[in-house]
């Protein structure tokens, strides 16, 4: 039966989203959200409107007595295709399981080993809505069909294409990428300032520049240091506190988002992520700055939905269709199961 999620009253809401074709993408500093919101209620500017989630257990898998299959060892991600079976990438056992809408294996996809179809080094596995699979290694990319039949292998060359750290892609294949490794001497490198956002081709072209997002300024005491038989050059720093983050998800629609206009205040926010309804989830950070904070929902055109409170219903690690959303869970003997509910409806708050 679907349970409904009560509500408390949370102050204040993120008043800045910044939507990015076509992505969209959240820098989250400067504002932390303490002050009384101004705007009228319903607004992006204005008071946390309250609402409730009204969600549907649909299975659970992963046990420790379990069947050979759903004994899980690391569960690394999850990913739903638009048949709505979920894709589970365990980077233990170096394989995708594949699970039906109830519960029940479908098939496995990859393995240990270095030929092709199997998986080694794995760093990401990419789940296409077709059910196609991009899995990252760390100077490969491994493309497979939705069956698991082994397409092709892509080698990424640290001194030209570099290695790109990424788990997103476009529907065409592309990868959307905040970082690509380049080894080589300092001034080789891309003087590109801020936090690029890059495209990334897999047919051998160079990577796209899309976005620049900003970045604080760099700090004065660092060290350099330079290996004289590769080239590679490492400038570290001793770190900052409260650095912001750079969070982006791709949006269905890339249309039309550049002319949109939207505040210009940024909470502190630590994740973004899009639903199969390109709805934007935005979860703030707890009022000390640790720990979970309420989720604030906005259609892609920035239109405030609502706000789900911190000890309710949770931003998924996967949205799948038809409301479906995937938790990786882990219990005290650190078991992973990954836990899939049915999101019903969301409700005025009471």
């Amino acid at each position: 039966m679907p349970m409904l999620t009560r509500t408390k009253t949370t102050p204040t809401r993120p008043r800045f989203l910044p939507c990015l074709l076509p992505l969209a993408l959240l820098v989250a500093c400067g504002d932390t959200g303490e002050g009384p919101a101004t705007g009228a209620a319903g607004a992006l500017d204005g008071p946390d409107v309250i609402v409730n989630a009204v969600t549907e257990e649909v299975f659970t898998v992963g046990s420790v007595m379990g069947n050979d299959w759903d004994t899980f060892g690391s569960v690394r991600s999850v990913h739903f295709d638009a048949q709505a079976n979920l894709h589970i990438f365990d980077s233990q056992a170096d394989h995708i399981v594949v699970v039906g809408q109830d519960g029940s294996l479908i098939r496995t996809v990859g393995g240990q080993g270095e030929g092709p179809g199997e998986f080694d080094n794995v760093t990401a596995a990419i789940v296409g809505r077709d059910g196609s699979y991009t899995v990252l290694g760390f100077m490969q990319i491994d493309l497979l069909e939705p069956d698991g039949e082994f397409v092709r292998r892509i080698t990424m060359d640290p001194m030209t294409t570099g290695l790109v750290m990424t788990d997103m892609a476009l529907p065409d294949g592309r990868l959307v990428t905040r970082q690509i490794v380049r080894f080589g001497n300092e001034d080789e490198q891309s003087e590109e300032g801020g936090r690029p956002v890059h495209i990334f081709p897999l047919d051998g072209s160079e990577a796209e520049l899309l976005y620049t997002a900003w970045e604080l300024p760099e700090e004065n005491e660092s060290s350099v240091s330079e290996s004289a038989s590769s080239g590679m050059v490492m400038r570290m720093s001793a770190g900052r506190a409260f650095e912001p983050l750079l969070e982006f998800d791709i949006l269905t629609d890339r249309e039309g988002v550049e002319g949109r206009t939207f505040a210009d205040e940024v909470p502190v926010l630590y994740r973004l992520k899009v639903d199969w309804e390109d709805r934007i989830w935005l979860q703030r950070r707890g009022p000390t700055g640790q720990g979970d904070g309420p989720t604030d929902i906005v259609t892609p055109d920035g239109d405030y939905i609502g706000t789900l409170p911190p000890d309710e219903l949770r931003t998924p690690d996967a949205f799948g269709p038809d409301g479906l959303l995937a938790y990786i869970e882990h219990d005290d003997m650190d078991v992973s199961t990954v836990r899939v509910i049915r999101l019903v409806a969301l409700e005025p708050g009471g």
